[in-house]
């Protein structure tokens, strides 16, 4: 499978990602690529086929229950599709698909560079054939979860190609996180909806609902020097503290144990804290437990920006009230 040129523009290097980054509909972090919103009708039409590893089929298919409601959808496993693939890569059919793609270039520096990137993506293929003995088509991406983990293990994983332990090797690919990401896909589709991961955002009223409420911070902001570099060289916990000081508003550090099952119980509504270095840029989002919905998302193209975009979401709350 090939992803088409105009989404791999979006690809670009993932350091660290707490949870996921969303793209829905749009694909080009310039701006140059107008998406195509026939797209959204097209998809609708089509039966959507889940091809999952590391879950059993009866479990994502139970998370799947409370949140895909746009098209019909079948959930298959990732052995399955692999040995059937002409059985469901069909005109009828769209995909969600773990999958990984590389890409190779110049820095700034005239050095060269290469990536690897992971994504749970989702297209549906047109242009069908059978060549040689083997099924080609082109694929029309419509959304996708960037997922990112251990740098040499999940390339391990990408090139012998079995995503078995993608649940332990992927930050978010795990079924709370899964099931907030796709409610939020879902229901982008349904209204129409384009979300460029890295657009500026703020929703003024759920800001202020936040500001009488508790804003969840999973815990590895705590130990995880990737996140803040700039205190890498002193005690982390003691400069994540001084560093949240600026939020201002009450906030409780979660394990992503906790989270990840809050989430997938989806018995209570929330703000968790997002933070994605996708190079150049650092994006903070806060998200919406219920609906996936990024209520805050500030992008800067500069590094170690942790402690700013705190004190940048503070002034938002504070406006907002």
């Amino acid at each position: 499978m090939r992803i088409k040129n105009y989404y791999l523009l979006l690809l670009t290097l993932i350091s660290f990602t707490v949870s996921a980054q969303l793209y829905v509909g749009e694909g080009d972090l310039e701006r140059k690529i107008n998406f195509d919103k026939g797209d959204y009708t097209t998809v609708k039409t089509k039966t959507t086929v889940f091809v999952i590893d590391a879950f059993t089929v009866s479990e994502f298919d139970l998370m799947l229950k409370d949140v895909w409601k746009i098209t019909p959808y079948i959930v298959v496993t990732g052995e399955d599709f692999n040995k059937n693939n002409s059985k469901y890569i069909t005109e009828q059919n769209a995909i969600f698909k773990l999958t990984s793609t590389n890409t190779s270039g110049y820095s700034g520096f005239g050095y060269q560079t290469s990536h690897n990137y992971y994504l749970y993506y989702y297209y549906y293929p047109s242009d069908i054939k059978i060549k040689k003995g083997k099924l080609s088509y082109k694929d029309k991406g419509i959304a996708g979860i960037m997922l990112h983990g251990n740098g040499i293990k999940t390339y391990e994983m990408a090139k012998s190609g079995d995503f078995s332990d993608a649940d332990e090797l992927f930050y978010a690919y795990q079924l709370g996180y899964l099931k907030n990401n796709l409610r939020f896909i879902n229901d982008a589709i349904e209204s129409d909806k384009h979300i460029d991961g890295i657009e500026n955002e703020t929703n003024d009223g759920s800001l202020k609902e936040l500001a009488q409420g508790t804003l969840y911070v999973p815990q590895c902001f705590k130990n995880d020097a990737t996140i803040l570099r700039e205190y890498a060289a002193q005690d982390i916990r003691e400069k994540t503290t001084e560093a949240l000081k600026d939020y201002g508003y009450k906030y409780e550090f979660i394990t992503d144990e906790v989270l990840e099952q809050k989430l997938l119980e989806g018995n209570e509504k929330f703000y968790y804290l997002n933070y994605t270095i996708i190079e150049p840029y650092r994006t903070m989002s806060i998200i919406n437990s219920k609906t996936g919905e990024s209520i805050y998302r500030y992008t800067k193209l500069q590094p170690y920006a942790f402690d700013r975009f705190l004190n940048d979401i503070s002034k938002k709350i504070k406006r907002a009230k």
